[in-house]
Formats: structure tokens, C-alpha cells, sequence
């Protein structure tokens, strides 16, 4: 076991084992295991693992955060480990109390556990939208389908609408729901400001790499164990 702790912490970076071991929890709380390395990609690519971070350009999603004294702040640029837009954190500050823009761009550890649980319910509520969407989804399942991910995956990116959208005209055209056939389908969705189907891809890449990380370093630990459900996606992305 040492060996393999030693293994661990040879391959993965210290900042990657700090977010694990904060992300598992919430995200297990949430969905379960499997997901956990999704919300590590995404937090991978958003921000780079960066806590605190704030999106160079700004967004017209804008909204008003409290500050801790007692003032207020408009923000009008996504934040965070997982980049959340502001109207999505004033969201989450009404249904479940006070966000501060303090702790959106702390840098602490508790500062990240509520960057990236705010980020979890962001993700939480794309994937809600989705279910009646996507008939095989399952939320709570041990495996992820790479599809089923990938709609999920463009809608966390330009909003679920536009993908709900586009999900019921390709079934009114009797098009399976594939990321291939919905590129070929309709190219252009989200563009000239996004790119949904390239987000997709890339997020798909960075979960593989993650997992098998997971897979090669720490197979008798019980990181692994508590990651397992997960590599379901690593076998799914390698069919």
C-alpha cells in the first residue's frame, strides 16, 4: 500500500490530489463516483485546477454577489474552478443562502469546496434537464454513456436549451442521438461564439486521460476503489 501511495503521489501533481479529495465527496454525494472524473476534466479545462480564478473576458450573464462586508459586487465575469457565470451563482445563492465573491475567488480550501460545489450544481441541473431528453440516461448509474455525456457536456458549455432543441429535431428526423450524427446534423449549433461539439471532445479526452491515470497508479488503493464506477467511462471511450 505505501508503494502504491508513493506511486500516487509521484504521478499525480499536488494540486490534483487536493481537488480529488475534495471533489469525490461532493460529487458522490451527488451522482456517485462515476462522475467524479468529469467534474475533474471539467475543472481541468475551465480553470486549469486553478482555484479563485476569474474568466479573462466577460459575459453578458452578469449578476450582483454580496461581499462578506455586507456590500455588494456586480461581476460580470465567470469564476471559479469550474467557471461558473455569475447569474448561475446568484441562482444557487437564492435557493440554498448567501454566496460571498470572496469565496468565488478565495483561494482556500474552503474557498474551492464551494467553487466547485457550486459548479457541481450547475452540472446537477444540466443533467436533470437532460433526462427526459435522452431516454437512456441515468443519472446515478455506475457507467456513462459517452453519448449521453456529450449532450450533457455541450449543454454545461452554451446552456441546455439550445441542445433540448436540437435533440428533439434530430429525433423528429429519426436520427440516432450520437455526438457524430448530431455534428453532421446540425454543425453550427452554438457557433460563432461556441464551439459545444469541439467542448464535448475535448472534455471526453480529458476524462480518459484522468481515469486511466487512476487506472495505472492505483489499482490496490483505495483511491482506486473509490473511483472504480468510474472507469466505466475509460471502457466506454475505448470500445
Amino acid at each position: 500500500m505505501e508503494q502504491v501511495q508513493h506511486n500516487i503521489d509521484a504521478f499525480l501533481s499536488r494540486r490534483t490530489q487536493a481537488l480529488l479529495s475534495i471533489v469525490d465527496p461532493i460529487v458522490s454525494s451527488k451522482f456517485g463516483p462515476a462522475w467524479t472524473p468529469v467534474v475533474m476534466a471539467i475543472i481541468d479545462n475551465e480553470s486549469g485546477g486553478k482555484i479563485g480564478i476569474e474568466a479573462a473576458h466577460e459575459t453578458r450573464f452578469s449578476a450582483v454577489l454580496q461581499t462578506r462586508d455586507g456590500a455588494t459586487k456586480t461581476v460580470k465575469k465567470a469564476l471559479g474552478l469550474m467557471q461558473v457565470i455569475p447569474r448561475n451563482i446568484a441562482d444557487y445563492a437564492t435557493k440554498y443562502g448567501p454566496v460571498y465573491y470572496e469565496d468565488m475567488v478565495g483561494t482556500t480550501a474552503e474557498a474551492a469546496a464551494i467553487q466547485i460545489k457550486i459548479g457541481v450544481h450547475v452540472l446537477k441541473t444540466m443533467i436533470n434537464s437532460m433526462v427526459g431528453y435522452l431516454p437512456s440516461l441515468k443519472v446515478t448509474s455506475p457507467s456513462l454513456d459517452p453519448d449521453n455525456l456529450s449532450f450533457i457536456l455541450m449543454a454545461y458549455a452554451i446552456g441546455q436549451r439550445p441542445v433540448q432543441n436540437m435533440i428533439q429535431r434530430l429525433k423528429m428526423a429519426a436520427i440516432p442521438l450520437t455526438l457524430a450524427n448530431a455534428e453532421q446534423a446540425e454543425p453550427d449549433l452554438g457557433k460563432p461564439q461556441n464551439q459545444p461539439y469541439f467542448y464535448a471532445k475535448k472534455i471526453l479526452k480529458k476524462i480518459n486521460g484522468i481515469v486511466g491515470q487512476l487506472k495505472n497508479t492505483a489499482q490496490n488503493s483505495d483511491l482506486f476503489l473509490l473511483l472504480a464506477a468510474g472507469l466505466t467511462v475509460f471502457l466506454l471511450l475505448n470500445r
